[in-house]
């Protein structure tokens, strides 16, 4: 019964994460530099994977993300790069602020709250 589980939790993980033959969608430009955010769908589900790159030293498997849920955002200061992925779900909801207008409350969340430099993504993850 447990390989079962581990062959399901397997199957899973190489089903929804980001792999090399992801269908490529498109590259956006990130902060003002040469980096830039590969974006792959990952199944037709609607589950896709970012990579950043600046397409000549290195490229950073970022994560994959619902993208009816989820999203991952990039800051640039100097050499440092903030990736934050948010997540929300469908328990948003009408609240009356104290003035009485009508506003939406929900639920998201902060699942990653990165920074990491530049340099340090052209030692660790160096285009081979």
């Amino acid at each position: 019964m447990r390989f079962f589980y581990l062959l399901v939790l397997l199957s899973s993980f190489l089903l929804f994460s980001c792999r090399d033959k992801e269908k490529y969608q498109r590259t956006s430009k990130v902060c003002d530099d040469n980096l830039y955010v590969e974006k792959f769908s990952v199944n037709s589900w609607g589950l896709f994977c970012h990579y950043l790159t600046d397409s000549a030293n290195f490229r950073l498997p970022v994560g994959d993300y619902d993208e009816e849920h989820e999203r991952f955002s990039y800051e640039c200061k100097g050499d440092s790069i903030r990736i934050v992925k948010q997540r929300w779900g469908d328990d948003a909801r009408w609240v009356t602020l104290p003035n009485g207008q009508q506003a939406v409350e929900s639920d998201t969340k902060f699942v990653v709250d990165t920074t990491i430099s530049r340099s340090a993504l052209r030692q660790q993850y160096a285009i081979k």
